[in-house]
């Protein structure tokens, strides 16, 4: 009788919180969306940390999912790191799914898909991370909130901001998958750089290529140039994980004018390769990069090299070709 006089209790506290919430914060029009989230859903997407608490400490349902969707997800998705932190140390299910397939980890990237798991478009969340970048005033709260799931347990095979990108790597998400239009995260993030200039695009390449990504066919490199140009540390990068580059006349048309000024030193420097090989250093890195080929973040830390050397092996930025 006392337990089901508690849960009377409960159920009637849920609907009267539901329904200030729903007053005070004009959350819905139709009774139809009512049954499509909670007060918990609420309060996790909103950030009402101590509202949550208290939910979670009488009982609600960490886990329940109308419409498909957990508190998690609502948390996730809306960046509230303490409102994940609190729903995890709760049991939450952080490799719980929506109706999209979708992970919380996915949908941290801006409603995209989790580690391994790919969504019904075949996008893991390294490809995630890779092809939607988030708004730099986001980018602390988006890595926090990816932190906690890894730790969690999320499956990390999910699209990227550069620290999520260097996480998923590190807990082994598949550098090289691809979704089912056969696109990997390399062809992804240099998709994105002409429109995301402001989310350090060539750190996640310097990444990915570190981590045994494949490499952009050399015949394509003109195209690359032509549509990345504005980001020539991106363009250094990438190009530096060849050992030789056929420049010819074409590439220099395909570079805009403005492009070129703003940037002028290190197009100059690029451009000389055309009738200058490249430098015995460069060579040597290459050669040592190939050897080492997926093995470069474990095994480089640990040779006897100054730091700069090993910076250099890691294909840092000079802002000049050699």
């Amino acid at each position: 009788m006392l337990r089901q006089q508690w849960f009377n209790h409960n159920d009637c506290l849920f609907v009267s919180v539901q329904k200030l919430l729903c007053v005070v914060f004009r959350l819905w029009s139709l009774t139809y969306e009512q049954e499509l989230t909670t007060p918990l859903h609420i309060t996790a997407g909103r950030g009402f940390t101590q509202c949550l608490r208290h939910l979670l400490m009488w009982g609600a349902r960490v886990d329940l999912a109308p419409g498909g969707t957990t508190a998690l997800h609502e948390a996730c998705e809306e960046c509230q790191p303490e409102c994940v932190k609190l729903l995890l140390q709760h049991g939450a299910n952080p490799n719980a799914t929506n109706e999209d397939s979708q992970m919380p980890l996915h949908v941290c990237q801006t409603s995209t898909t989790a580690l391994k798991l790919q969504n019904d478009e075949g996008n893991t969340a390294l490809n995630a991370a890779c092809s939607q970048p988030q708004h730099c005033a986001s980018l602390e709260h988006y890595s926090r909130v990816c932190h906690m799931l890894v730790s969690a347990g999320a499956d990390i095979h999910i699209k990227a901001n550069p620290d999520v990108v260097d996480l998923l790597l590190k807990y082994k998400a598949l550098v090289n998958e691809m979704d089912y239009g056969g696109d990997a995260p390399m062809h992804n993030i240099l998709k994105a750089v002409a429109y995301k200039k402001n989310h350090e695009s060539e750190r996640i390449v310097q990444a990915l290529l570190n981590y045994g990504s494949i490499r952009v066919w050399p015949g394509a490199l003109p195209k690359v140039l032509k549509y990345c140009c504005t980001s020539p540390r991106t363009i250094e990068v990438l190009f530096n994980a060849y050992d030789r580059l056929k420049i010819t006349e074409a590439w220099v048309k395909s570079l805009p004018p403005e492009v070129f000024q703003k940037h002028r030193e290190f197009y100059k420097s690029l451009f000389a390769l055309m009738q200058t090989p490249r430098s015995l250093q460069h060579l040597a890195r290459h050669r040592l990069r190939t050897f080492l080929e997926g093995h470069l973040r474990n095994v480089i830390p640990k040779l006897g090299l100054p730091t700069f050397l090993k910076n250099d092996l890691m294909l840092a930025f000079r802002d000049y070709m050699h």
